[in-house]
């Protein structure tokens, strides 16, 4: 695989571990899942075989990603119900909805330039042969079809 599928492909990952944390954020358990995240983290870190520096630097990482997400999460709060409103209203509100996609669009730019960077450090801090055995312990644990709308 070409390293630059590796680092989409571990976007990717980080992304659904972010989106994870939100998710959990909005129902108040941000705590678990955080460390749920965490949990699965130390034991890929492990099963590479990271030194103790490697293990700062993701560490460092998947800390500044978790609190990315957060502090998107927060921001969010009450977006569903005013989206469902908005529907519901006799008036459609086409302006109101772009705004909302709008900014969610801006979030996603804005997660983006957390997440390249701190990637970056974890490709850098890894050895060719730890980053193999990260993608493949990622492929074990992702089965079926991924993407939407059966992509892959």
């Amino acid at each position: 695989m070409k390293s630059w599928k590796k680092i989409a492909f571990l976007v990717g990952v980080l992304g659904i571990a972010g989106a994870a944390v939100a998710a959990g954020a909005h129902h108040g358990r941000a705590g678990f899942m955080k460390d749920r995240i965490a949990a699965r983290v130390s034991a890929a870190l492990d099963e590479i075989k990271a030194t103790p520096q490697q293990r700062q630097v993701v560490e460092q990482a998947e800390n500044d990603i978790v609190n990315a997400f957060q502090a998107k999460a927060q921001g969010r709060k009450g977006a569903h119900q005013a989206l469902l409103a908005s529907f519901a209203a006799d008036k459609f509100d086409a302006q109101a909805l772009q705004t909302f996609a709008d900014a969610r669009s801006q979030d996603v730019k804005d997660l983006s330039s957390v997440i390249i960077p701190s990637l970056q450090k974890i490709h850098d801090a890894l050895t060719p042969e730890q980053r193999a055995k990260v993608v493949q312990l990622v492929q074990e644990h992702h089965h079926g079809p991924q993407g939407g709308f059966g992509g892959q």
